[in-house]
């Protein structure tokens, strides 16, 4: 998810056609062997999952309530009700629970107010739908402060307030006042969060309006609440400009009080020195972490972070540059977070604690510094987790809102932390290679081929799955493979007869999924556990290894992390059946309808069938209901392909675009972000070449569509 990406898992332009940059178990190669290997290669005893490197003054996720809400993306208290935390879901529900008596109990529902879903298939749109919560004491009475979108699409963001009750379990009204409406020219970049300020105003979090690199130019706009962080007094109905905004008496909206943003999800009052703290999504290549001041104009779309965005005008005169960014080597969407300022961890306070939704790290940076610009960040989790937000409890306490599972509780670690890594240096000393032929892989692993194969910048692949002893794989309804704690998964990459790279997929004791790469060396006698983010000649080619981070921007929460292990790929090839008999897998028999084997020139797929599977393979980690996506989704069983319908996330210049336009591949956006030259705007976005042959064949499946299916 990016948050432009970022609640629709978020996300997006984050994986769209993913090859080389998914890690470990998506297979993708030139390999033609499918057949089925008859001797049970015996039990794993060598090849286990590590477990993640932590940091110095790294912390430690407490669980203190589990999910069971429908995609949380925002939490926080009130002094009237403290044990209790309230949370908003995105379908347009507020609840609560009570950390105390355990209680969870429905305060508002609003979902038939609420834009959240594209109809008649009830998916979750991209940022749509209960965004934020703030609030306000206002003469006896608790205020609840809402950020919502309404329809039509592409809809308008709304602010709206209710009151709550006596007993702070219901509310008095049955929908929301509203304060300001913001009409939204796209569905994506609403941004939404919601601050009272120490001064009493609320602060608005606005996004640009979306689609790709702001077309209409918002960010540097001062006729526009897009874009910005707005102030207003809500003393008054619906609402005053406070007088010293920066804007009062000049040309522009009084409302805003700062601008240039292209999607500032969740920002932070530091309560000890008054410093507003935002993150802003990237688009292409940085997301960055800002401090708000009055007036201040932070650069979108001149800049991304730091880097000229526009060929022209991007010189930073006048604009305000972040305090950090990062890049998408590292993580694909902000999450900003919280100065800590409590009690029980001393060794954090006057940390600024932020993290990424997609690849769920959780880093901190030094607030107190004298020159807070240009400030490093240190690692302190590689969480795993959707992080939608950050949350302070009222004593100053952090927590972590994960979109899909509850909130969690930062604490110190229980064992004295470590900077030694427990990621081993060499392929040959993870116990998932042979130790005389290190190519080859360790005893117990299983080998396997999806029938529809990964593309991944034309190399041969192996993939081999290791389970921990006595362990079984459970065949889901889905048609997914729900793994067990400490399985690994083996990919080596082969270019022109030599390995290059092999990935690891591995699920760590605290259940979460990690993705790591080991670059091998010239004479293929080993392979060294780099960090990745890069690219280099080898073997006549460039070649991409991607980072840790980016495995799970491809390899997402909706997707189930692991990706070619599914029954719809693994039927053809008989290994379902072959797992059950061996006693590592619990069932074989699936009803949903398997891929054909693409591998094979008899194969029979036509042009349609061979979309539906390409696309699943390859798109539908970030295509998918509640997936974001950008208007399509490609799982082989929704298989929404986005027929004539506008993209939001940019044309690429092609007149009257469509995602998908019957007959006319050139005006189809599906086909051209396959072939741009553009890396930065190229579907997939981290591989260095298109796959030809994929695009010959969906060129010739949009030719033949001759309208749009019902």
């Amino acid at each position: 998810m990016r948050h432009s990406k970022h609640i629709a898992t978020l996300l997006t332009l984050s994986c769209w056609v993913l090859q080389s940059a998914c890690l470990s178990d998506d297979a993708g190669s030139s390999s033609s062997d499918t057949t089925v290997v008859d001797v049970n290669p015996g039990l794993n005893e060598t090849c286990s999952a590590w477990e993640p490197t932590r940091a110095a003054n790294s912390i430690e996720l407490e669980p203190i309530a589990a999910g069971g809400w429908e995609r949380s993306v925002f939490a926080l208290q009130t002094e009237r009700f403290p044990s209790r935390w309230y949370i908003a879901e995105q379908r347009g529900v507020v609840s609560f629970y009570d950390e105390i008596t355990e209680e969870r109990s429905t305060v508002f529902d609003g979902q038939s107010l609420v834009l959240s879903h594209e109809d008649p298939g009830g998916h979750y749109k991209e940022e749509q739908g209960l965004l934020s919560l703030a609030f306000r004491d206002e003469a006896g009475d608790v205020k609840l402060y809402l950020a919502y979108t309404v329809g039509p699409t592409p809809g308008a963001l709304v602010i709206g307030v209710l009151t709550l009750d006596s007993l702070g379990t219901s509310v008095l009204e049955s929908e929301p006042r509203e304060v300001i409406r913001i009409e939204q020219p796209f569905s994506n970049h609403n941004g939404a969060h919601l601050e009272f300020g120490p001064d009493g105003y609320l602060y608005i979090g606005v996004g640009d309006g979306g689609s790709a690199g702001d077309p209409q130019n918002h960010g540097q706009r001062l006729d526009t609440l897009l874009g910005t962080i707005l102030r207003i007094d809500v003393s008054q109905s619906p609402y005053a400009i406070p007088e010293d905004n920066p804007l009062v008496g000049r040309d522009g909206r009084d409302e805003i009080f700062a601008w240039g943003l292209r999607n500032p999800w969740r920002f932070h009052f530091d309560s000890e020195t008054g410093r507003l703290w935002a993150g802003d999504v990237g688009q292409n290549a940085y997301e960055e972490i800002d401090i708000i001041q009055k007036g201040g104009n932070y650069g979108w779309n001149l800049l991304e972070g730091e880097a000229c965005y526009r060929q022209s005008n991007c010189d930073g005169e006048g604009m305000i540059p972040p305090v950090l960014t990062y890049a998408h080597s590292e993580g694909r969407s902000v999450t900003g977070g919280t100065v800590y300022r409590g009690r029980d961890f001393s060794a954090l306070y006057g940390t600024y604690i932020f993290g990424d939704f997609q690849s769920g790290r959780i880093w901190g940076l030094d607030a107190d510094h004298g020159e807070v610009r240009y400030a490093e960040k240190r690692l302190l989790s590689d969480s795993g987790l959707s992080v939608a937000s950050f949350l302070s409890d009222l004593s100053g306490e952090l927590y972590v809102l994960d979109l899909f599972r509850g909130i969690y509780r930062l604490r110190p670690p229980e064992t004295p932390s470590s900077t030694d890594s427990t990621v081993p240096d060499r392929l040959t000393e993870t116990g998932c290679a042979s130790v005389d032929t290190p190519a080859e892989p360790a005893e117990g692993l299983l080998g396997y081929i999806p029938a529809q194969q990964f593309w991944s910048d034309s190399a041969e692949k192996r993939r081999y799955l290791a389970l921990p002893p006595g362990a079984q794989m459970t065949l889901l309804e889905s048609g997914e493979l729900a793994m067990p704690i400490g399985t690994v998964t083996r990919k080596d990459f082969i270019l022109d007869g030599s390995l290059v790279e092999t990935r690891f997929f591995v699920r760590s004791s605290d259940g979460r999924w990690r993705g790591y790469s080991y670059r091998w060396l010239d004479d293929g006698t080993d392979a060294l556990y780099h960090q990745g983010g890069y690219e280099e000649s080898r073997f006549g080619t460039t070649w991409y290894y991607p980072s840790e981070a980016q495995c799970l921007s491809c390899h997402t929460e909706v997707a189930g992390r692991v990706l070619g292990l599914e029954a719809r790929q693994l039927i053809a090839s008989q290994r379902l059946e072959q797992w059950k008999t061996w006693g590592y897998l619990d069932r074989s028999e699936w009803g949903g309808r398997a891929f054909e084997d693409s591998s094979r020139a008899d194969n029979g797929l036509t042009d349609a069938d061979f979309a539906r599977q390409y696309l699943h393979t390859n798109c539908s980690m970030c295509h998918q209901p509640g997936g974001g996506g950008g208007g399509m989704h490609l799982d082989a069983d929704t298989f929404e392909f986005g027929c004539d319908v506008s993209p939001t996330h940019g044309s690429l210049d092609i007149p009257d675009a469509r995602l998908v336009v019957p007959g006319e591949p050139t005006r189809s956006v599906l086909l051209e972000r396959m072939l741009t030259s553009d890396v930065t705007l190229r579907m997939p976005p981290d591989g260095l070449r298109v796959d030809q042959d994929g695009v010959r064949r969906l060129d010739a499946w949009v030719s033949g569509l001759s309208d749009c299916p019902d």
